[in-house]
């Protein structure tokens, strides 16, 4: 996989520094991949101890190869005859005494030998079994390794959709478009200015006739969104009223102005505003806000053939919906303030707040 590829390129030092400089920014804002790297790392160094062993067996053999019993059992075959003994006693007994002490020395050499072979044998024999303990310790690293890289980056090289979505409670609730997250096997929420915050979440509720979904966070690290500064606009907004938008129609977050057209949707839809807006496929699920930062709608979609014509789902509709259907969650999905805490403020400082809080929802 590409990401293998990357991996094992980093840790053995083959990247080029401008690639390597992108890898340790990901390193630092990915958590996820930071933990592989440290998987990587450790399956390697059991390798690299699976290797020094194996040299370590052959340095033993090699020495085991070079002992020959045969001629140490030759020389004692000598020394026991004790016809040739009786022969050369009288004329060569010093020489058989020096004989005979270099007998007992290589005797006993043979047999301290052949003691510390066996002990070499035996514990040959506990190392290879340490060896199958530890490779089995290592299918079992490389089995979780991939199971952690399925789980990051599932069907890798199969995204299908991005789109946007945008925070509703501190406790992980997320609202977004329906056709954007429909049959997913995964979902995954990025934020570009909070750093390293990428979060797996699941569909909790869906409502495919209005388009609309909540996602909920389930990924173990999260804690929480922080302080929402934007609430629901549950009124009704005026022909010519300013709007804006904050939206992932690329990997960059994206910022849109432009102006209520119509106070229903498409072919009178009283569910939906016609708003003046040019839209991407990745503003599907983008919030719309008034100039004092209240929601007002969803982005669920734009006019075929027409330039800066799009519709956005109402606020006041999204709260019903989820208020008749969740009644007893409704407020734990929508945990908003009673009034926004933008309201007044320039247009600049409503946006560097808002950011924080408007995700790039990924889906596989």
């Amino acid at each position: 996989m590409e990401w293998w590829e990357k991996i094992e390129r980093y840790t053995e030092g083959n990247m080029e520094p401008a690639e390597c400089l992108v890898f340790q920014n990901q390193l630092e804002n990915d958590p996820v991949l930071a933990e592989q790297v440290k998987e990587y790392q450790h399956i390697r160094h059991s390798f690299e101890l699976l290797k020094k062993r194996r040299q370590l067996k052959e340095q033993l053999e090699l020495f085991h190869a070079e002992i020959d019993p045969l001629q140490q059992q030759e020389a004692l075959r000598v020394y026991k005859n004790r016809q040739k003994w009786r022969k050369y006693f009288g004329k060569y007994l010093p020489t058989v005494a020096v004989a005979a002490s270099v007998a007992i020395v290589t005797a006993l050499s043979t047999l301290f030998t052949l003691g510390y072979l066996k002990n070499i044998e035996r514990s040959q024999r506990n190392s290879l079994q340490l060896l199958h303990r530890e490779l089995d310790q290592i299918k079992r690293d490389i089995k979780s390794a991939k199971d952690t890289l399925k789980r990051a980056f599932p069907r890798a090289g199969r995204q299908r959709f991005e789109g946007t979505g945008f925070a509703t409670s501190t406790k992980g609730y997320l609202i977004t478009s329906y056709h954007l997250v429909a049959q997913a096997d995964s979902i995954f929420i990025e934020s570009a200015t909070r750093s390293g915050m990428r979060y797996k979440a699941e569909v909790v509720f869906t409502n495919p006739t209005t388009d609309l979904a909540i996602l909920k966070v389930t990924d173990g690290t999260f804690k929480d969104f922080g302080k929402i500064p934007y609430t629901f606009k549950k009124e009704s907004m005026d022909l010519g009223e300013e709007i804006f938008t904050l939206a992932y129609p690329k990997n960059d977050l994206v910022y849109g102005e432009g102006n209520i057209s119509s106070p229903t949707g498409f072919e009178g839809d009283s569910t939906a505003y016609q708003i003046s807006i040019p839209v991407n496929p990745g503003n599907s699920g983008s919030p719309v806000f008034d100039e004092n930062g209240n929601i007002i709608g969803l982005v669920s979609g734009k006019l075929t053939g027409a330039e800066g014509v799009a519709f956005a789902l109402k606020s006041s509709v999204i709260w019903k919906l989820l208020k008749d259907s969740l009644p007893d969650k409704v407020n734990t999905i929508i945990e908003l303030p009673k009034q926004s805490r933008l309201a007044g403020k320039k247009r600049t400082v409503q946006l560097k707040t808002l950011q924080d809080f408007i995700f790039q929802v990924k889906v596989y």
